[in-house]
């Protein structure tokens, strides 16, 4: 009868095994491709710096930093000392009486 009667081998079965899970394979990665889940997205670089911040991973000085490298201006140095001033008539609550 020819071809497509004859019995299978076992070389045919497992080809065919092969090829269908080669076929969910497929499915399976054209599925997870389209509908990604939240966790696989790329979330927005300003929301993911803020988050971090929110969350302590990073200070606010190198929060201000890379804030300001996503927004295109200069780097801030983050080495040189913040001046800072008490207003008039309040102490001091810094070590070394600034």
């Amino acid at each position: 009868m020819g071809l497509w009667c004859s019995r299978m081998t076992v070389g045919g079965w497992v080809f065919m095994v092969v090829v269908l899970a080669l076929v969910i394979g497929l499915a399976v990665w054209a599925v997870c491709r389209l509908f990604p889940t939240p966790a696989q997205r790329i979330p927005d670089p300003r929301a993911a710096l803020d988050a971090r911040l929110a969350v302590g991973e990073v200070d606010l000085t190198t929060y201000i930093q890379l804030r300001q490298q996503l927004d295109g201006g200069p780097a801030v140095d983050t080495t040189a000392p913040v001046p800072v001033s008490t207003p008039p008539g309040r102490q001091s609550t810094l070590k070394g009486g600034v």
